[in-house]
């Protein structure tokens, strides 16, 4: 029976497109085991189905100096002889790369969700030297990303533009395999006016919403894309974001 390990970065509580793909591969005839992040709540190992779940993850190993815990972990998971590893962000992809350097026979699977060496850096509250030690962790960190990359064997994304940039930048021979950014499909018996109507915007007018959880002031991502439309005429910026963003 083919063993797949999936490697996530949170707790599986929130996050409803993880839930979604596990769903299905627990219907599967294979031997899936989940590692993801500790919740207190929440038991270290469950089984749900014929997934078992070990939460074996905390916030250091999310952190610039977590390097040992990534490869001491690997090292780890490599004994226990996984045919296929999906690994979710860039810090797991590291554990899933070190894992195939050591077990050239695994499958690794990675699923990035957005352009990880794109991603902004709030520089807004930050003094000369923090943007400095900042902009040289990010480069680094990229540059650990397209190493790892070049052990991925299949991608999965979001959407085909993503993908497009992924299989270049990472030289993947596989097409991107693409799941939209929802939880589930949602029938939609009729069209929704309501930010229309919340902003007063006219029916013959475009809409383009910007949904994302960190949006930065200074950064040249989110002032480019409104430089470009700013002069286009009947078209509208909404940007939904957390509350706490300035």
């Amino acid at each position: 029976m083919l063993r797949v390990a999936v490697l996530l970065d949170n707790t599986l509580k929130t996050d409803r497109r993880a839930l979604m793909e596990l769903s299905t591969l627990n219907k599967l005839p294979i031997d899936l085991t989940l590692f993801c992040n500790k919740e207190p709540d929440l038991p270290e190992n469950e089984q749900r189905g014929n997934m078992k779940i070990k939460r074996l993850f905390n916030s250091a190993m999310w952190a610039f100096s977590s390097r040992k815990l990534l490869d001491d972990f690997a090292k780890k998971l490599s004994e226990e002889n996984f045919d296929v590893l999906h690994c979710h962000d860039q810090y797991l992809l590291h554990v899933g790369a070190t894992v195939k350097r050591l077990k050239p026979n695994t499958i690794l699977i990675y699923e990035s969700r957005e352009l990880f060496h794109s991603w902004p850096l709030n520089y807004a509250n930050l003094s000369f030297i923090n943007t400095i030690k900042a902009k040289i962790v990010r480069l680094y960190e990229m540059w650990r990303e397209k190493q790892n990359g070049k052990q991925i064997d299949y991608l999965i994304t979001v959407n085909e533009s993503l993908g497009n940039i992924l299989e270049k930048y990472f030289n993947i021979k596989n097409k991107a395999i693409i799941t939209r950014n929802i939880p589930a499909f949602k029938e939609i018996p009729e069209k929704d006016f309501t930010l229309r109507h919340k902003y007063h915007i006219p029916d013959k007018d475009n809409v383009v919403v910007y949904i994302g959880v960190n949006v930065y002031r200074h950064t040249n991502c989110m002032e480019q894309f409104v430089d470009a439309i700013a002069g286009m005429n009947n078209l509208h910026l909404i940007i939904i974001t957390r509350r706490n963003e300035r």
